[in-house]
């Protein structure tokens, strides 16, 4: 553990690579924020759009995203193979590499967007073919269709240019995007919502908006941040296609499976169940959303971390990081997951309605498998940074294909209905996470093959203390209201706080969790921590 502290300490010879000790606080403190933004704006939102278009119509919203997911999983895919080359071209100072790896990109997004388009108009043209919607929402269904397509093309045409500021550990700027652009599409919806009548194409449009708005300001960022990066059509290489496409190819394979994981549910249960009950999935699954978007604030500054090390060569420390960041994240998900799930209910019933108090079930199965779901994210980039993709690309696809045929056979076969759906999901990607992830990656770094295995048993743990807790606290303090929530949180984290922290943290993991703390709060974390400042 002293290895990895050590290694966030300056290096005097990189002159315009920045101090990871002093970048990974600021990443984090912007991380955070962006977190903040989108938890309050999705818990607000939701019920916003579920009371002035209803529920069928909100369903229709999340589907929207998830056909441009699926189109643009090849520029995404392309887009981990770009990081990754570019990435080192840059901590190298190899411009020329840069330049060529940059403009090559381009090129191959650019071909890329043109056949998204076509793939839109195929959607929008006949789109009862491909959705279940209701005859009242087919026009306002096809603006938002195009408007979001046309968004989410910008938005995988912007990551290219985001490459840079990943590679120089500028996570904070591209969260710092990311919170404008949430804001103004919530602006947008609102102001159009007022000035008109509540729309769901104007949702559409709000969604563009924000995309463009976020492209320009990375666009911006990108070239201020790394002015030797240049825009010349001319420095495209074909065999800089052969080398992004290669790895690229297996990230898409991938891409694919996890799609298939974590995207396809809501469309079986649209085509199956119906666009009301989609809108009821919609709506739990955006806590699901909301937790990973929260374990993506500390997962995202350990990423370019971990690219920086191998670029670097510093294997040890990239092994010790990587251990360290599986079992931080563990404990820190078993927090709001214990929370959310033991009072399921109650969250549910303040939020949206009394009425919808028996989707609980269907929470919990959602998000207790989080825990460990989520903390193994840090060992996706050991995979990215090795070229290590071809496998875990294989293993995905047919545990997705499996998982995607599980789940029509549990809905069209029993009467678990939406929970059939989940179910499938759940059961295949837990498995994944919990073996084949933790071992492999272990054998990329030549290490113990149970190293990542032992650093997820502390986070389940900490999550069953916490259920317990927090289901006790729930059964002698009656919850009508927001605030008596939020007291029965606080009480609860008082009291699992200190004894997750004693039993389920040594000095090293304390440790490193002060290290990455902002400035400002750190002396606080130390008391927490019980550390010395």
């Amino acid at each position: 553990m002293r290895r990895v502290i050590s290694g966030l300490s300056p290096d005097p010879k990189s002159s315009k690579i920045l101090n990871l000790k002093k970048q990974m606080p600021k990443n984090l403190g912007m991380n955070i924020l962006s977190f903040v933004t989108n938890v309050l704006i999705g818990l607000w939102l939701i019920p916003y759009l579920v009371k002035h278009i209803g529920v069928a119509a909100y369903g229709l919203v999340p589907l929207a995203m998830f056909f441009s997911e699926y189109v643009g999983i090849i520029i995404q895919s392309l887009n981990s193979a770009i990081s990754r080359f570019l990435l080192i071209a840059l901590q190298k100072k190899d411009y020329f590499q840069a330049n060529e790896i940059f403009n090559t990109s381009l090129v191959i997004m650019f071909i890329f967007s043109l056949l998204q388009i076509i793939f839109m108009v195929i959607v929008v043209f006949d789109i009862s073919f491909f959705i279940n919607v209701p005859e009242e929402l087919k026009s306002d269904a096809i603006w938002l269709f195009s408007f979001t397509f046309a968004g989410f093309s910008l938005s995988l045409f912007r990551a290219v240019f985001t490459t840079p500021l990943y590679s120089y550990n500028r996570t904070d700027l591209i969260q710092m995007s990311a919170v404008m652009q949430t804001l103004l599409r919530v602006i947008i919806i609102v102001l159009l919502f007022t000035v008109d009548e509540p729309l769901l194409k104007y949702v559409g449009i709000a969604n563009f908006s924000a995309s463009l708005f976020s492209f320009l300001f990375i666009l911006y960022l990108s070239k201020k941040m790394v002015p030797e990066l240049k825009f010349n059509v001319l420095m495209f290489n074909i065999k800089r296609v052969k080398d992004l496409t290669s790895m690229g190819g297996w990230v898409l394979v991938n891409q694919v499976g996890s799609l298939l994981f974590l995207k396809i549910d809501l469309y079986i249960v649209n085509a199956y169940l119906g666009a009301y009950q989609a809108g009821e999935y919609a709506m739990v699954m955006q806590w699901n959303n909301l937790i990973r978007a929260m374990i993506g604030v500390f997962a995202g500054i350990i990423s370019p971390v971990l690219m920086i090390y191998y670029a670097r060569n510093e294997i040890v420390k990239l092994v010790d990081l990587s251990k360290i960041s599986v079992k931080l994240l563990g404990l820190l998900l078993a927090v709001p997951l214990g929370l959310i799930c033991a009072l399921a209910g109650d969250i549910l019933s303040l939020w949206v309605g009394e009425e919808f108090r028996y989707l609980e079930g269907l929470m919990i199965l959602s998000l207790a498998p989080l825990v460990i779901n989520l903390a193994v994210l840090p060992l996706f980039t050991i995979n990215t940074a090795y070229n290590r993709v071809k496998l875990p690309g294989i293993i995905t696809i047919v545990l997705g294909v499996i998982s995607f045929g599980f789940a029509i056979l549990l809905v069209t076969q029993t009467n678990l209905g939406i929970y059939g759906v989940l179910l499938a999901g759940v059961i295949i990607l837990t498995l994944k996470n919990v073996i084949f992830i933790p071992i492999y990656s272990a054998y990329i770094l030549n290490a113990s093959k149970l190293i990542f295995i032992k650093s997820l048993v502390g986070g389940t743990i900490a999550f069953l203390f916490v259920f317990t807790v927090a289901k006790i606290g729930g059964t002698v303090f009656v919850v009508n209201s927001f605030i008596k929530l939020v007291i029965l949180f606080c009480i609860t984290i008082l009291i699992t706080f200190p004894i997750i922290t004693f039993f389920l943290l040594s000095k090293n993991d304390k440790e490193m969790i002060s290290i990455i703390m902002p400035a400002k709060i750190r002396h606080i974390v130390n008391i927490l921590l019980r550390l010395k400042t």
